[in-house]
């Protein structure tokens, strides 16, 4: 789930791989522009137009949101991970805008229930990802 992805280059690059994917956007625009490109590229994306903070919310408290438009987290998930316990199904989230990503993503969690430490029971492994882009000219490793 790329919340928000621009024109879709990286959900594109994921359904083009095979794995499923949803792309985000709040600006209009780039939500047409994904679109666009998954048409020229004949791939299926689903492409949302919205607030991440209302997705993430949809993500993990499905029974507050009145309307759905994510499909179900099963159908999101990837391969499964093994961890300590046994294997449970992975999700990916990717965020543009560290800083502000992962303060939404913390808040959705604690929003939901989760704790700061996951003790007890795993029912998913969430993998987040954050970028930005620079005008750098040094070489990033």
């Amino acid at each position: 789930l790329d919340l928000s992805a621009g024109v879709g280059a990286l959900a594109l690059l994921c359904r083009k791989r095979g794995f499923k994917a949803v792309a985000n956007d709040l600006n209009p625009a780039a939500a047409y522009a994904a679109r666009q490109n998954a048409l020229l590229n004949n791939l299926d994306l689903l492409v949302l137009q919205m607030d991440a903070k209302d997705l993430l919310t949809e993500l993990f408290q499905p029974e507050v949101v009145a309307h759905h438009v994510l499909p179900p987290a099963s159908e999101m998930e990837g391969a499964n991970h093994i961890a300590s316990g046994g294997e449970f199904p992975r999700l990916h989230l990717v965020f543009c805008l560290p800083e502000l990503a992962l303060e939404m993503l913390c808040h959705a969690l604690r929003s939901a229930g989760f704790k700061k430490s996951c003790q007890g029971e795993v029912e998913r492994v969430i993998c987040s990802y954050c970028y930005c882009f620079g005008d750098s000219e040094d070489e990033v490793r």
